[in-house]
């Protein structure tokens, strides 16, 4: 390869480089601005989550029982 092809691959690879720090720059950015609503829609999703995995525990543990009475 010539001297030239190299230098422009080169400059691409760093000009991708740098355009992808900026992109997770902006993107640290926007998560640390939006750490409350993360936050709470984490927290609501948990709560949600065991409220549901309880319920479906609790309804199978007491068909269980009922089939072991009949």
């Amino acid at each position: 390869m010539s001297k030239k092809i190299i230098e422009l691959i080169m400059i691409i690879i760093i000009m991708t480089d740098n355009s992808m720090e900026i992109a997770l720059s902006n993107l640290l950015e926007k998560i640390k601005s939006n750490k409350k609503k993360i936050l709470n829609y984490t927290l609501k999703g948990s709560i949600w989550f065991f409220i549901i995995k309880g319920t479906i525990s609790t309804a199978i543990i007491l068909l269980g029982i009922f089939y072991l009475t009949n």
